[in-house]
């Protein structure tokens, strides 16, 4: 999307306060992304912070890291695309497909450059709303960087691979910097937006401030005549110095005081002390020290230099107010141009996020399709902690109510964060951490997950796990079509009123989302839900059938593994990590749509593995073998 901004002439652009702060509102207001056309926004949070708890948004929300302050703010405003923006978030996916293909890593890196170096001028800019004072120096070195860098940005061929901003969007702001209005300076009034000999001008500028740009005759004469009457100033002193050498045979030193030696000049320093012209400051053992007072020349060159500077000061105070009603009167200009670089920030940061994760973009479908996700944290945890592999994650859930089940420890909660995080990015707008992802829009994203006792409330785990799936309940009821996991929900209850809560769960879910494409994700360890009709059914693999036994440690010269043979606290740390470490690796991840109608038992081989007490497995298969219930 091209930027198209004319050049602003004053007889257009002069607006009163209130028209420049309703085109300002106006302004923010798309500039939240330019790329992306107007989203709407809910009063019921789409997503909520425990949600974002649950599955550690924060990992894959910081990857997205606009470089510019603008940019930065605009991350902050970012609104996601509900139900009914499909044609924006087809627009906003195909905008980064194209950026994708148009800007290579090298590309991406140079721009970022380019956009950190940018200033904020933001603060100015709004100042320049409500206030009617002058701005100072420092605000127009800020304002010329901006406009400056942001026409080289729009000049160079790395930026200009992709559709952006016309360079002729920014000549207008360094035009501001260049003559005074009505002056025949560097820009002739025959010039245009778009001709060569203007746009070699506007590029040529320096990004320094200085009036002296604005080509003023009134300000060159008052600094003509500030020259000219130092120029006085300076001729009078070196007249009197002359004259006090040639009657001291004594050179006055730099700060213009005449010492005369003791005791050598005693009789001379005595009269110099009754002269008039001079001013005796004190007498050390060594000299006498004068002041030389201004005679009547060196008085009135003073005196006119004075008054030259005040003039040039008057001068300079009238270009800075002249320079900042041009720049208010070129608001709208600076406002979009501002628009301009925060989309170039926010395209190039998605490209960017793109690439870091080797992400896709995601697409439309019938359904969700997750094809091999990753967690960010996860996959740099692993690779960090044992040089591990992520599985990827891949799910392709139905409309309605979907059933996960498998073991403890075998992946279940990272892979409905996977996808629960995809799908937030997709609505936001940005890329997914996946082989591929196709999906559609959602009113509302809920991840059910409790861990433990609420102190702060005083409630339960159990207490604390029934609030947070009825606040999960009512968004999926209010806001349909929705996105909800619930990760083993009452799993701190007993079994047999555990089995009966999640069943009847499934079925009020059944029943609440048929007809309204909501897809909900129930994670569990209970068989009693696998019987409900109308439930699609996945199941994580699990420990690998050729994997048994406890994990083995290093055995030492001594016959006792490396570990033991240490005997410290430390050292039971990292056992504890090995064997982790080692279940990890014998675990299969990956999920699987299957039709089963009870759960397999892995909890005791898992137990196992990780070296549990034989006593306490044998008494527990045991039990098994009873069929005993509990």
């Amino acid at each position: 999307m091209k930027a198209q901004v004319p050049k602003t002439r004053e007889s257009e652009t002069r607006q009163s306060p209130e028209q420049i702060s309703e085109k300002r509102e106006s302004t923010e207001r798309v500039s939240e992304t330019r790329e992306l056309p107007q989203q709407v926004a809910e009063s019921v949070d789409w997503l909520d912070e425990e949600s974002k708890e649950a599955i550690h948004w924060h990992a894959f929300w910081q990857v997205f890291s606009p470089v510019t302050a603008y940019g930065r703010a605009a991350k902050g405003q970012l609104k996601p695309l509900l139900p009914g923006l499909e044609h924006d978030a087809e627009l906003c996916w195909q905008r980064l497909r194209e950026d994708r293909l148009h800007w290579s890593e090298s590309d991406i890196g140079t721009i970022r450059d380019q956009l950190a170096r940018l200033p904020d001028i933001r603060d100015t800019v709004s100042m320049l709303t409500w206030s009617t004072a002058p701005l100072t120096p420092k605000h127009f070195l800020a304002l010329k960087q901006f406009a400056v860098r942001g026409l080289h940005l729009a000049l160079s061929q790395t930026v200009r691979k992709a559709p952006w901003s016309d360079p002729g969007d920014f000549v207008p702001l360094v035009e501001v910097f260049m003559k005074e209005p009505g002056s025949t300076g560097t820009f002739g009034e025959a010039d245009s937006v778009g001709s060569t000999a203007l746009y070699e001008a506007a590029s040529a500028a320096s990004e320094q401030f200085s009036v002296e740009d604005l080509d003023s005759k009134l300000y060159t004469a008052a600094q003509q005549a500030v020259t000219a009457a130092m120029q006085r100033v300076t001729a009078a002193k070196r007249q009197q110095n002359q004259l006090w050498t040639a009657l001291t045979s004594s050179k006055l030193r730099a700060d213009g005081h005449l010492v005369l030696p003791l005791p050598h000049e005693r009789q001379l320093a005595e009269a110099c002390k009754q002269d008039n012209r001079l001013k005796w400051l004190r007498d050390t053992p060594y000299e006498s020290i004068f002041e030389v007072l201004p005679d009547e020349d060196l008085a009135n060159a003073k005196a006119a230099f004075e008054r030259a500077k005040e003039q040039l000061e008057v001068e300079e105070q009238r270009l800075f107010t002249l320079l900042t009603n041009r720049i208010r009167d070129t608001l709208n200009v600076w406002e979009r141009a501002i628009t301009a670089v925060t989309e170039l920030d926010i395209r190039t940061a998605k490209v960017h996020m793109l690439r870091l994760m080797h992400g896709c973009v995601p697409e439309f479908g019938t359904q969700v399709e997750l094809t091999d996700g990753i967690h960010l944290e996860a996959a740099e945890r692993l690779t960090k902690i044992g040089g591990h592999a992520f599985t990827p994650v891949t799910l392709l859930p139905e409309d309605g109510v979907n059933i996960l089940f498998g073991a403890n420890m075998g992946g279940k909660t990272m892979s409905l964060s996977v996808l629960t995080a995809s799908q937030i990015l997709a609505q936001y707008g940005l890329p997914v951490p996946a082989r591929s992802f196709r999906t559609r829009l959602f009113s509302s994203i809920r991840f059910a997950a409790t861990s433990g006792t609420d102190l702060h409330s005083g409630l339960s785990a159990y207490g604390a796990e029934v609030v947070r799936v009825s606040t999960c309940w009512e968004a999926l009821v209010q806001r349909p079509p929705a996105l909800t996991v619930f990760d083993e929900p009452v799993r701190s209850t007993n079994p047999v009123e555990g089995a009966a809560l999640v069943t009847g769960l499934v079925r009020a879910l059944n029943e609440r989302t048929a007809g309204t494409q909501s897809v909900v994700f129930l994670a569990t360890h209970y068989a009693d839900p696998l019987h409900e009709p109308t439930v699609a059914k996945f199941r994580v693999r699990g420990l690998k059938r050729d994997v048994g036994g406890k994990p083995g440690l290093p055995i030492d010269s001594h016959g006792h593994d490396a570990h033991t043979s240490l005997g410290t606290k430390g050292t039971e740390q990292t056992r504890e990590e090995d064997r982790l470490m080692q279940l990890e690796a014998a675990m299969d991840y990956q999920i699987e749509r299957v039709n089963e109608q009870s759960i397999q038992q892995e909890a005791l081989p898992v137990a196992e593995f990780l070296g549990a007490p034989d006593e306490w497995l044998k008494y527990a298969r045991q039990y098994l073998r009873e069929g005993s219930k509990p």
